[in-house]
């Protein structure tokens, strides 16, 4: 059984879609309801164009997902070096405090960095 979230994304390529706030958003045309189908819709027809449109946008989130983060656990090996050297630093230039707040996190993060860059 599918969950609604899984049903509307196919009714967000369906001909027969239509927008009612008042019903939450997506519902049939045809029905002037939510989507209740099972497995699959016996009404659905597919809008090539809406598709394109929503495919492309699914391809450039994940480009610009991609383009943030680098994947390779580089990032994080950087910043948790940084947190953690700064806050060793600080804490040795003896200004009354221990910073093991920022050398835990940067230990936590360069960790992570490393695991994944090695998956």
């Amino acid at each position: 059984m599918r969950t609604l979230a899984q049903k509307l994304e196919y009714c967000k390529v369906c001909t027969n879609r239509e927008v009612d706030f008042e019903k939450g958003g997506l519902i049939c045309s045809l029905t002037k309801e939510q989507a209740a189908f099972e497995k699959e819709c016996p009404d659905f027809n597919v809008d090539e164009e809406r598709l394109k449109e929503v495919a492309m946008r699914k391809a450039q989130i994940e480009h610009a997902d991609a383009a943030g983060s680098n994947g390779d656990g580089t990032s994080d090996m950087l910043w948790g070096a940084v947190w953690c050297i700064g806050g060793i630093i600080a804490t040795f230039a003896d200004i009354g405090y221990i910073f093991y707040g920022a050398i835990i996190f940067g230990g936590i993060q360069f960790v992570q960095g490393v695991i994944k860059s090695n998956s």
